[in-house]
């Protein structure tokens, strides 16, 4: 490493050097490079290329530049073809999330998600809650408003995770309060 800038060689200590895969490939840690205009951020992942990390794949809340991100995974690898200034031929785009893990979740949670799909084949509603994967709420779970039909994706609804499947990461989310878990002005 002779001839690497102190802040370089920092980096290459910090994110260690690891082979692109491909999706879900996890990540151990990754470092905010620089922030875009749109507030998606670039990500040194260890890969030959920095990474996108889409606003909308972030944790709540933003990332700064140099903060390290813990438990990254791959989202998706798109190639395309590029006729920039400085570059023409095939250029790969590497996307990452940075969310919460599922063993992370406890039942009877009380999370805050996004509307991404709803299913009227299986009866169910697909919430982001923040977490690798989208929750499933079935219609029958649903309270008030949120009866299937009405339920449009990015609609924002609060629910509770009903169930957890560790071994495939899967999740079911309930809009009906779990027994025992009363708020104080519930009383």
């Amino acid at each position: 490493q002779e001839g690497l800038s102190k802040r370089t060689s920092w980096r290459l200590e910090v994110i260690p050097r690891i082979r692109l895969i491909g999706k879900g490939q996890k990540v151990e840690r990754g470092l905010v490079m620089d922030i875009m205009e749109s507030g998606d951020a670039w990500v040194d992942a260890g890969f030959e290329r920095w990474c996108i990390l889409k606003r909308a794949d972030m944790r709540k809340g933003r990332v700064k530049k140099g903060q390290i991100l813990e438990d990254l995974e791959v989202h998706n690898v798109q190639e395309r073809e590029s006729r920039g200034r400085e570059f023409f031929g095939t250029k790969t785009d590497v996307y990452v999330k940075w969310r919460y893990r599922v063993e992370q979740l406890k039942i009877g949670d009380e999370v805050t998600g996004t509307v991404t799909h709803v299913d009227g084949s299986i009866k169910g509603i697909w919430v982001d809650i923040g977490v690798m994967r989208d929750g499933m709420l079935l219609f029958g779970q649903t309270q008030g408003k949120f009866r299937g039909v009405d339920v449009k994706p990015g609609m924002e609804i609060t629910c509770y995770v009903l169930d957890i499947k560790q071994e495939t990461g899967k999740f079911a989310l309930t809009m009906k309060r779990p027994i025992g878990t009363l708020r104080p002005d519930d009383k």
